[in-house]
């Protein structure tokens, strides 16, 4: 199989993760003030299907497994592990990109967690190691994220040198996973990881087809699937547990395929121009820490509006619920994006630096015979 897409920086998928992390906040905040759709009465019970499938944060998560799966096939082409001193060298780099700014994103957690009064250091210690995830909910995501870490050589190597044949056989089996099992936790969201993988090696044939109206329709269908594969797929069956996702979430693997490959094509001219935006890829160069600082704050401030009394529970008007939205995304959204950026600049570019200087003091050191 050969590559069919380039291997370099791509800024129209940095802000597609930008717009991605967005929604991720906005939806959990929209969930917090409406948590079904009875809030809204069954008379809009429309609206909560549409506004809650544009703002959901689930679908929005299994993309960033697609585009990690992506970037990572790119750094692999460009780095390849060939041995094991470039596969430890190949780890540290990635540990070193994911793991500080989850470190810096569970100590404001606890910070916050000790002024509700649930403060728990052992808490602390087992999020750290992504034994627990209670502290800050989004960082289970990081545990799938450093597995998928861990296996992506071995599915690159699939991809690249195995042919048609192995990989569609690789490709099943996660797809197998991803439908029948719960637990390992990690595995059913393996077959993401790849779906990015295979971005960069479809057929010239398809490349060929995507050019024309059925590039148009192929885009038309990978949002409607991306938006409201949970209520296409599961309906009112649909389980909000992640480890509880695989009665919809296969249906997200051709719309997230689908998006990132007609992104990394530049197939439409104006959605392109929108996401190599200077707006838009602040926010994908920000996404990571945006990611995993806003649900502490959300969470806190939840916590604190309920001990005022205000919470869906106690706030019975439309009106009023749609104000508590409005005023959480506000809020949240005004401190996420300080917090982040700061993350993003003293956290999380000098760990990739120290990464890289880790990995290449390794690389540099002689390889056994």
């Amino acid at each position: 199989m050969l590559r069919t897409v380039e291997s370099r920086f791509y800024p129209e998928l940095e802000g597609l993760r930008g717009i991605a992390s967005l929604s991720v906040l906005i939806g959990h905040c929209y969930l917090h003030a409406f948590p079904t759709a009875n809030y809204l009465g069954p008379d809009l019970a429309w609206l909560h299907t549409l506004i809650g499938g544009v703002f959901n944060p689930q679908p929005a998560v299994l993309l960033f497994f697609v585009l990690s799966g992506f970037v990572l096939g790119c750094q692999l082409e460009r780095t390849p592990v060939r041995g094991p001193q470039d596969y430890a060298g190949y780890l540290l780099r990635r540990l070193f990109r994911l793991l500080p700014a989850t470190w810096v994103s569970l100590v404001i957690a606890l910070a916050f967690a000790y002024g509700i009064g649930y403060g728990d250091f052992r808490q602390f210690l087992k999020a750290a190691v992504l034994w627990d995830f209670t502290l800050n909910i989004v960082i289970w995501t990081m545990y799938i994220e450093v597995t998928g870490s861990i296996l992506m050589p071995f599915m690159a190597q699939a991809a690249s040198r195995g042919g048609a044949l192995l990989s569609a056989v690789v490709f099943g089996l996660l797809l197998l996973a991803c439908i029948l099992l719960q637990q390992p936790l990690a595995l059913p969201f393996m077959v993401f990881f790849y779906a990015g993988l295979m971005v960069s090696y479809v057929p010239r044939s398809f490349i060929a087809l995507m050019q024309g109206p059925a590039g148009l329709a192929a885009g038309a269908v990978a949002v409607v699937l991306y938006v409201w594969s949970p209520e296409i797929a599961a309906g009112e069956a649909r389980d909000w547990l992640y480890w509880r996702w695989n009665n919809w979430m296969w249906l997200e693997i051709p719309a997230c395929f689908l998006l990132v490959y007609l992104v990394a094509q530049r197939r439409f001219a104006g959605v392109s121009k929108l996401l190599d935006t200077n707006v838009v890829r602040f926010l994908g160069r920000i996404s990571f820490s945006l990611y995993l600082l806003h649900y502490p704050l959300l969470q806190f401030l939840t916590i604190k509006l309920a001990q005022w009394g205000y919470s869906p529970e106690t706030v019975t008007s439309l009106g009023g619920r749609t104000l508590m939205f409005g005023f959480k995304a506000g809020i949240v959204l005004a401190l996420s994006v300080p917090l982040a950026w700061l993350s993003y600049t003293f956290v999380e570019r000098p760990g990739i630096e120290m990464g890289r200087r880790l990995a290449g003091a390794l690389a540099a050191r002689p390889r056994a015979a």
